[in-house]
């Protein structure tokens, strides 16, 4: 009955052990893990010992406890345990043989634990993920620098656990070893773990894995694309591993991009399906979109200027009107107008140096409501959040005096008011007469906030990404066969994505934020019974427009013949070179079209090192740069040469036809519908 009672009483010491290391080692605290271990169990022998010693009625003496206690505890013992303890009775040799035992047990189970902790990363996610039968498709590995802040790492792992991550096949792992948002996170959603070691050894065997690193004020996010195996051997393709689809952002840029993505984009698509057009003639009566931007040209501001400037091209020859307003415009408008130079030639900016909340401010307000001119959208954008919603609650209640509620404050208001903070009805406690009036802050929209910028799909651009893909891929000439699976899955898109430079990455990009946009102006225009050839020109010219603003937006200007001419002799010379993908240079490819290119923001040239490009020109004087090239091509490369062998060939002449480029958007849409139809 004893023997009982005390295997039951080390069964729960060692239970307590086993539940106190686990823990302790999910927030790898190793060395005070066994040190409270130790200590326990040399305390439980110690116990064992005085309590054999107090049940039959042998003297207690401390020394001998300690002797006795540390000869269990190190494993000795044995048909002469205690022997040399003069205190001890040969009738308690039964009792303190069994604590010995018990206590062996004990240490040994226990240590074996800590080891595994130690070495292997937390027990319960490791054998969790060991007993899995199915490999994960996807592995995101997240990594946060000493810097981050608590915040931002709750904020990411609240957005992991999202309902849709529970049914996916994507295992998301933060290595982050002093900070977990609670200790049954990876217990709340079975695809979120703690151990980076577990999520390196599933990554071998998972078709993606993207590595996301948060800096002190940039994140990047790295996509290593894997063909699936194939061959009985299990090994895959490893020729089909892709290292460098990179995007590497700022924190401005993040928030700038969410900006457009989750405001502006969706807010101009339904403004397009609701414009009052009976006929194509309607759109010169359209009024130019008017938009006020407050903040800072070197910051946020002037981010979301170039970006909005890139989104709101019209298909037709109105550009849009900005006022940009900042406190601190003296000190940064002239780096700004030299870094981009062409950007007014896609709109409108007129900038205002005035403090914010002044009378100036409140005057121009005043202005483009008093004469009929109203801002389709405000955004308030400086880098202080609490002064963001403080201001777009005065801009918002200023309007909706001169305006009215419904046409500021309606479902689908006339002026979009956006800023840069955290939504006051998810931030706010209790509503009081004393807080923010939480009713009145539903009708203005906010961005930026922790849980849209960090969330797993905002840091992967996974939908931007993957229209991205394909337009790169219609660029490169690849052809698309969507019948038989996914477009974005076939081995050659990703092959040429992973192939382009950088730059030429966020150009896909830019693209495909706009898409959106694009189709909703091609269902009006199909709605009107236009044919289908002027439906698609009147599609191309808007792309054209919006790839001239996104070159504009990224410091480039229009590139002259002589230039053309300068770099193409310098590159026949075989002087001009380039950083390809892998960050090897080389010397650039003899041809126009690269020698248009070779001097761009991802060239290191150092005697060509102005941004130009020969297509940032209006449509129609597109085939004037199709005959310079043409022209430069047919100076340098003569049109028929004698090979090695004597026989007399043509040149392989590069044609040139950059309106037909333009067109490649339309190849997007339709294959864009396809996706869309299949999954219904």
């Amino acid at each position: 009955m004893v023997s009982s009672i005390i295997y039951l009483i080390m069964a729960l010491v060692t239970v307590g052990l086993l539940y106190w290391i686990y823990k302790l080692g999910r927030k790898r605290e190793q060395g005070i893990t066994l040190l409270v271990m130790f200590v326990l169990c040399f305390i439980t022998s110690m116990t064992g010992i005085t309590m054999a010693q107090a049940s039959n009625g042998v003297p207690r003496n401390l020394f001998w406890s300690l002797i006795n206690s540390l000869t269990m505890f190190t494993g000795g013992g044995g048909s002469s345990f205690g022997g040399d303890d003069p205190l001890v009775s040969p009738q308690v040799m039964d009792y303190m043989n069994t604590w010995y035992q018990c206590t062996r047990l004990c240490t040994l189970f226990a240590s074996l634990v800590a080891i595994i902790s130690l070495f292997t990363g937390n027990l319960w996610d490791r054998l969790r993920n060991i007993l899995r039968i199915r490999p994960y498709k996807k592995v995101v590995r997240v990594f946060f620098d000493d810097k981050s802040n608590t915040a931002l790492i709750r904020s990411f792992v609240n957005s992991v656990q999202a309902d849709e991550l529970k049914q996916t096949d994507t295992l998301v792992s933060v290595d982050k070893t002093d900070y977990y948002a609670s200790e049954e996170s990876g217990l709340q959603n079975p695809n979120l773990i703690f151990q980076d070691s577990i999520a390196a050894r599933e990554a071998k065997k998972a078709n993606q894995m993207v590595t996301i690193r948060f800096k002190d004020d940039s994140v990047s996010v790295d996509t290593d694309l894997i063909e699936p195996d194939t061959g009985k051997g299990g090994k895959g393709d490893v020729d089909m591993i892709a290292t460098h689809d990179v995007v590497r952002m700022d924190y401005d840029t993040l928030v700038a991009r969410n900006y457009i993505n989750t405001v502006f984009v969706p807010v101009q698509c339904r403004r397009v399906e609701a414009y009052p057009l009976k006929t194509v003639a309607d759109l010169q009566m359209l009024q130019p979109m008017r938009v006020l931007i407050i903040g800072d040209l070197d910051g946020l501001g002037g981010q979301i200027l170039r970006r909005v400037i890139m989104n709101s091209q019209m298909p037709y020859d109105a550009i849009p009107d900005i006022d940009f307003c900042s406190p601190r415009l003296d000190s940064t408008l002239g780096a700004f107008s030299n870094r981009y130079p062409t950007l007014l030639d896609y709109a409108n900016v007129e900038y205002h140096g005035m403090d914010l909340g002044g009378s100036e401010f409140y005057a121009l307000l005043d202005a483009s409501a008093q004469t009929g001119s109203h801002y389709d959208y405000v955004v308030v954008a400086t880098a202080d959040k609490t002064v963001n919603l403080n201001i777009a609650n005065e801009v918002h209640f200023h309007l909706t005096m001169l305006m009215g509620p419904a046409q500021v404050g309606g479902i689908e208001p006339m002026v979009r008011i956006a800023a840069f903070a955290d939504d006051p009805q998810k931030t706010a406690p209790e509503k009081s007469e004393n807080t923010v009036d939480v009713e009145d802050m539903k009708r203005i929209s906010f961005f930026g906030q922790d849980a849209q910028l960090y969330s797993l799909d905002a840091l992967q651009n996974s939908q931007i990404d993957r229209c991205a893909r394909l337009i790169n891929a219609f660029y490169c000439g690849v052809n698309i066969d969507s019948s038989t699976g996914d477009a974005d899955a076939s081995p050659q898109v990703r092959k040429t994505w992973r192939e382009c430079k950088q730059f030429d990455r966020n150009s896909s990009r830019a693209s495909a934020e706009f898409i959106n946009v694009e189709q909703h102006w091609k269902n009006r225009f199909e709605e009107l019974g236009l044919s289908a050839d002027d439906v698609k020109t009147r599609i191309v010219q808007l792309e054209h427009k919006r790839w001239c603003a996104f070159f504009a937006a990224e410091g480039f200007r229009p590139m002259s013949y002589e230039t053309l001419h300068a770099r193409y002799a310098y590159a026949y010379e075989g002087n001009a070179e380039e950083i390809d993908v892998e960050g090897d240079i080389k010397d650039v490819t003899v041809t126009p079209k690269n020698c248009m290119k070779f001097a761009r923001a991802d060239t290191p040239n150092y005697r060509f090192s102005h941004y130009e490009h020969i297509c940032l020109v209006p449509w129609d004087e597109l085939p004037e740069k199709d005959e310079e090239c043409a022209k430069v091509q047919a100076e340098f490369k003569p049109r028929f040469f004698k090979d090695h062998a004597g026989e007399v060939k043509e040149s392989d002449f590069q044609t040139f036809d950059f309106q037909k480029l333009d067109e490649i958007v339309l190849s997007l849409m339709a294959e864009l519908g396809k996706a869309e139809n299949s999954d219904k």
